[in-house]
């Protein structure tokens, strides 16, 4: 699950670091990331930091709406690289999984039930 993780993330950081044109699911990968890396401190504060991003630099200005898909460039001709959300905006799908990662990475145990017995 560790090289998993570290696969997950090596796709992540170049999104985050604004290192190629777009990317789908950010936070998915994030998610799983946090999850592996909970008690691993160096590398979920790597997770924490690109968290950072997703929640405040990828979401639309103004809106806080992500999109299924979020390209990146300098769209207004300013010289400035930004995040544009694209595709099915605000896309749910992709807030929860943001929040779920969020969720992951600072409250792992709301969502740890490996104590809870299985029942129906």
């Amino acid at each position: 699950m560790q090289a998993q993780a570290d696969y997950l993330f090596s796709l992540a950081e170049p999104f985050i670091n604004k290192k190629i044109s777009g990317f789908a699911y950010v936070s998915e990968l994030l998610l799983s990331c946090a999850l592996v890396w909970r008690d691993v401190p160096g590398k979920l504060a790597r997770v924490r930091e690109a968290l950072k991003v997703m929640t405040h630099e990828v979401p639309t200005p103004g809106t806080d709406h992500l999109g299924e898909v979020t390209l990146i460039g300098d769209f207004a001709g300013t010289g400035e690289t930004v995040f544009q959300n694209r595709t099915s905006i605000p896309h749910l799908w992709e807030g929860a999984l943001l929040y779920l990662a969020l969720v992951a990475a600072y409250q792992p145990e709301w969502i740890d039930f490996a104590s809870v017995p299985f029942s129906w």
